[in-house]
């Protein structure tokens, strides 16, 4: 086992379920896409990690890499942008320090919470991953007299939706879309 086969499996342990896409770009970056299939197998044959083909977009059939539970169909694309948000952070150079999926603090629940180095600063956000209609960020108003000790100070929306409702008082609230291009601008 290689040491980029530990990272493949913390990784999957942190964001549940990944695509061959996800591990490439975030592991094997600049290799041929065959090199990364190889080690995901070999991670498979090994019964450490599990793959099941996934529809994706009625287009095509994807492997989606897990390491428990079958992913439901249900949320699975929203579940595959936590992941492509994750890897799209370690392609980018950024050094994942903490990874938290679907913490629940003072009885608010975030996608994930994510601690991560960019440069040489510490970035701390709440992640909400939005494609459908309902209101993400209310629920977020005023956290910082509910929760004692740290939390991040970002609220980090991925959407494909017009989200109207951005001004909180303890948070700082940015909007991306589904390609996080504003990644590198907000935390460069």
């Amino acid at each position: 086992m290689e040491d980029r086969d530990l990272r493949v499996l913390k990784f999957l342990t942190d964001v549940r379920i990944a695509t061959n896409d996800n591990i490439q770009q975030a592991f094997f970056k600049g290799l041929n896409p065959n090199v990364c299939y190889r080690r995901l197998s070999y991670l498979v044959d090994c019964k450490l990690v599990k793959r099941t083909y996934f529809n994706i977009d009625g287009k095509r059939n994807i492997y989606i890499y897990y390491l428990d539970k079958k992913p439901s169909r249900k949320i699975l694309e929203h579940d595959l942008l936590i992941s492509k948000f994750a890897s799209h952070l370690i392609s980018e150079g950024y050094e994942i320090l903490e990874f938290e999926k679907t913490p629940i603090i003072a009885g608010i629940k975030p996608d994930a919470m994510i601690k991560f180095r960019s440069n040489d600063k510490i970035k701390y956000i709440f992640l909400e991953v939005q494609l459908s209609e309902h209101d993400c960020t209310s629920k977020y108003f005023n956290i910082r007299s509910k929760v004692s000790g740290e939390i991040p100070n970002v609220l980090y929306i991925v959407t494909n939706k017009d989200i109207k409702n951005t001004k909180l008082r303890d948070l700082k609230v940015v909007i991306d879309d589904l390609n996080f291009s504003k990644v590198k601008f907000y935390f460069s």
